[in-house]
């Protein structure tokens, strides 16, 4: 990973795997595979939902699901929304920009990258954020200028450490190969596909980021929230169903570009997928779909969080009010 220092990665799962042998690992009867048998995981429903419905805990009474879901109301997008998928595409292009390169050309070095992708990284953000509006919605040209900003910010940024990072293993292996190179650069990790329909959820998952360490990750782009780490979880016991390998270990990565200084911070978030995570996921999936059974709204929280997608859509006259206080 280009904004994760490999030293740093290789010391915080030494500490997560001394912890999970001290926890005694997982119980088997909640590792995804257990849908077979009578256990927790086997979900009690044909239906299936996408992970970031069922984890995405915005609302504590679920009304979230019954207004998409049953109701048929969409929430509005934001400008979040597309600053997610915008970033998620400057980091999939960049990788697979990287491996292109070392891939086609004969002299192989980070001067070269730099060269050849820094004068273009303008026109890739233009595009990039032309496509994230086509999925979401048209924005105002400042916020439209201000996301395109951000992009070159990061795309440059990953461009410059793959480039010190050829050049580091360049130097440091007199007879590499390219495909050890690009390994170097860009370790073994990928985006993948899994079916989590054996456990409850959509036939189709993407996971940002599935390593041969027993570990997968997740790539946020706004504030921390405390159901983030459910979110790999279900991808967790996904994996585990329909391909028999475990998953004990995930990471939720946060990325925040400073305008001011011009380049991105990165702040991960490590932990176990340990059985107290995956009770509280399969609560989140069982009471999902009894929402759906019933099909009955439950109404709103106490408390609405400002942050969830439908607070305009259940609190109008709060909405309204702050108009009328700012008009």
């Amino acid at each position: 990973m280009l904004f994760i220092d490999k030293l740093e990665l290789d010391r915080q799962l030494t500490i997560l795997r001394e912890e999970f042998e001290s926890r005694g690992g997982i119980s088997d009867d909640l590792r995804g595979w257990s849908w077979i048998k009578n256990s927790r995981v086997k979900p009690l429903s044909e239906f299936k939902l996408p992970v970031s419905e069922i984890t995405h805990r915005y609302c504590p009474t679920y009304r979230d699901i019954y207004l998409k879901r049953v109701a048929k109301i969409s929430a509005p997008p934001s400008i979040k929304t597309i600053r997610g998928i915008a970033y998620h595409e400057v980091f999939h292009e960049v990788n697979f920009k990287i491996k292109q390169f070392i891939y086609n050309n004969k002299i192989i070095s980070g001067a070269e990258l730099l060269n050849e992708f820094l004068p273009k990284i303008e026109p890739y953000v233009e595009r990039i954020v032309n496509f994230s509006e086509s999925r979401t919605f048209k924005l105002k040209q400042t916020e439209h200028e201000l996301l395109k900003r951000e992009c070159y910010i990061l795309y440059r940024y990953l461009i410059i450490q793959a480039a010190s990072k050829i050049d580091l293993a360049l130097s440091k292996y007199k007879f590499i190969n390219r495909e050890s190179l690009i390994n170097e650069v860009i370790p073994s990790i990928s985006e993948k596909r899994v079916d989590g329909s054996l456990v409850g959820f959509s036939r189709e998952l993407s996971v940002d980021i599935y390593t041969p360490f027993n570990t997968i990750a997740d790539i946020k782009t706004g504030d921390v929230r405390n159901f983030h780490r459910h979110i790999l979880t279900a991808y967790a016991l996904a994996i585990e169903s329909s391909e028999r390998i475990p998953i004990d270990f995930g990471m939720v990565v946060y990325v925040k570009v400073d305008l001011d200084r011009l380049v991105p911070y990165f702040n991960v978030d490590y932990f176990i997928i340990g059985d107290e995570l995956r009770i509280e996921t399969l609560e989140f999936r069982d009471k999902s779909f009894e929402i759906l059974t019933v099909r009955k709204d439950p109404g709103k929280p106490v408390q609405c969080p400002d942050f969830c997608p439908y607070f305009t859509y259940c609190n109008p006259e709060l909405i309204a009010q702050k108009a009328m206080e700012y008009g």
